[in-house]
This record gives structure tokens, sequence and C-alpha cells, in this order.
């Protein structure tokens, strides 16, 4: 007789993994613990009866929140059916955060049991909670500036246009160019006041609880902008477009700032922009192509700054704020967005997003992606 075939031996051997496992789970410093199928705490490592006490024996709804029932919660039911389970809990006593994963685990007899591991990530929901409180305040601030510099520039773009209109006649040539020059960089600044306000109006909207079409966003967003079409002598191609889970005023300050960024850095006639997505795993890529002089491969990182205008933008106008509005809003839909070269000239700029729910953000792409 075999030792795999031998009962008394194989015995022996898931009684050695089993003491193995304790003591891995003795020199962790995450909290664990094993519960039977009624709810019974049979074994705590080290650091689990250092912060709760021996609670061996004890119900772990008792042992852990003090309930006098089991919680409507409890992963047991799923950890049965084999699945591994995570979540985050806040525990009475002692006041604190943990990240759990509870995984089924079978003993020497075959029989389910739960375990349980905590890490404790109190330290780092509260840096996430002061970071949320700093930048509200921070977009407070951005708006507050923004909207009042923009109610003082507009007396004074209107009084330079009112000058010009009405002076024409009484003024030389030069201070008609210093009334211009006063109305065009105006103008930028309120440009620049806009498009900061909207960086700062930006927040967190409820996820729908269906997919959105984004073939009909896109189609409002070429029908805001069919003026700047118009004027570039461009065409926009649409691909296929798949549906997500996104707000749509969102989706559509995105798509309306990437394909006007196409149109005014690498469109006209004969060089398309073009809209389309791909599924890729658990998540949907949106890109939005154009033909243009593209962009270096070492500015692409830097491309997404608030203020930043890469070598390549020219004459165009511009205020570097369209592309740090476009990172701010995929990074609230917990995605991610880069942008590559375009095969034979110009720019590719993509938008990863998860299909279904909000998961945790992904590495891993060709180009710079950026994230949180």
């Amino acid at each position: 007789m075999t030792p795999q075939t031998d009962p008394k031996a194989r015995s022996a051997a898931l009684e050695r993994d089993n003491s193995r496992l304790r003591s891995v789970l003795d020199a962790m410093s995450d909290l664990a613990y094993i519960a039977s199928n009624d709810f019974r705490v049979e074994y705590m490592n080290r650091a689990m009866i250092e912060t709760f006490g021996d609670q061996v024996g004890e119900t772990c709804y008792t042992a852990l929140f003090g309930c006098s029932a089991p919680c409507s919660w409890c992963p047991l039911p799923r950890v049965r059916a084999g699945e591994t389970v995570r979540e985050e809990r806040s525990l009475p006593t002692p006041p604190r955060t943990y990240e759990i994963i509870h995984s089924p685990l079978r003993d020497t007899g075959g029989e389910l049991h739960k375990l349980a591991v905590f890490r404790d990530i109190t330290e780092r929901k509260r840096s996430e909670r002061r970071l949320r409180e700093v930048n509200q305040e921070l977009d407070a601030f951005t708006y507050t500036v923004s909207h009042d510099l923009r109610t003082l520039l507009t007396p004074i773009i209107g009084f330079a246009e009112f000058l010009q209109d009405e002076y024409r006649d009484r003024l030389d040539s030069q201070v008609l160019d210093i009334l211009q020059e006063i109305e065009t960089q105006g103008l930028k600044m309120h440009t620049l006041m806009e498009d900061l306000l909207v960086l700062a109006r930006l927040g967190s909207l409820p996820t729908p609880t269906v997919p959105v079409d984004t073939g009909r966003i896109i189609s409002g967003v070429l029908h805001d902008i069919e003026e700047q079409i118009s004027e570039t002598g461009a065409e926009v191609r649409t691909e296929k477009l798949d549906r997500v889970l996104a707000p749509e005023p969102l989706l559509s300050q995105v798509f309306t700032n990437l394909i006007a960024n196409a149109l005014k850095y690498g469109a006209g006639p004969g060089r398309p922009v073009v809209v389309g997505s791909e599924r890729c795993g658990d998540a949907t890529r949106f890109f939005v192509r154009d033909h243009g002089p593209g962009i270096p491969p070492q500015e692409r990182g830097r491309i997404f700054d608030l203020f930043y205008r890469g070598t390549t933008a020219g004459a165009n106008k511009g205020t570097g704020v369209g592309l740090a509005t476009v990172r701010k809003i995929v990074r609230l839909l917990n995605g991610r967005v880069w942008v590559d070269e375009t095969p034979g000239g110009g720019s590719t700029f993509w938008m990863e997003l998860p299909c279904d729910s909000p998961p945790a953000h992904r590495e891993g792409r060709q180009g710079s992606p950026t994230s949180d």
C-alpha cells in the first residue's frame, strides 16, 4: 500500500499540511481566523488574538460584531458554494476598518470551513478621506477664482470692443492694435476661465443601472461641434461603439474634448478623425484617432497635465485644460487614458473603462497610460 492509498498515511499528511498552514497564519501580521459551518470560531492566529482576545468557541458574529444572530451580509453561504469573497468592513471593537478575504478551506475529512484574513486599512481609508477633502477644497477654490475672474473679464472685453467700434475713426492704428490685443488676450483668458470652471465642476455622478448608448452620445457631440467640423473641412467617422456603464454627461464631455482636440490639431481635408471602441477582457477601450503631426514620445506622458501644451500645437489656440479635464473624468470613472501614435502619422487617444462595475485600476498596456 502506497502513502497515497494508505488512509492513515494520507490523514497524517493532511494533518501536517494543516499544522503548516496554522504556523504560516501565526507568523502573519494580518489577522486570520477559521470558522466552522455553524459559525463557530475554531482557530485564531496570534495577531487576531492580540486584537480581539481569544474567542475560539464563540460564534464569529458575536466575537467580532457583538451580534446575537448571523450578520445579514454574512459571506458564509457564498464560501460554502466555493466562492472567495472580498469585502471591506468596519469593526466596532476596536474601531478599525479591514479589507477581508473569506476563502473556503477543507479539513482532513473533507468538511468545508471558512478561512478569513483581515488586513487593517484604517490609515489608508483616512488618507483617502483626507485626499478627497483636499481635492474638494482645491476644486472649490478653482471654481471661485475662475468665476470671479470671468466676471471681471466681461467689462474689459466689452469696453475694448466698444472703443474699437465707436471710436475707430478717432484713434490711430497703434491704439486700435492695442485695443485688439486687449480683446484677444481677454477672450483667451475668458476661454481659460470657462475650461477651469468645467474642470472644477466635475464630480462623482451616480453610475447608471444599464449601459448607455455611446453611439447616441457621440452623435450629440458631433451635432454640437458641427461648426468646428465644417471649418476644418474634415470628416469624422464612427466605427463600432460599445455600450458602457458611465454617466452620460461625463462621457459627453470626454468625447467633446477628445474630438475637438483632434479636429484642432490633427484633422483637415483628407485627414479624417475616427472614433470607435474595442473590447479588452473586462474593459472597453474607446479611441479617437487623428492623422495630424502627432505628439513626440517624450511629451506623451505630460500631455494630460494641466496647462501643458505640446510643441506640435503651433499657433493653434488652446488653454491646456481640455485633456486635463479628460483625465480627471476618466479617473472618476475608475478608468485610464493614454495616447499612442497613429500608424502612418497622427495621434490616437485611448480611454479604457470597466464594462460592468468600477474595478481597481488596471496595469499594463502600450503607450503611456495614466491613472490614479
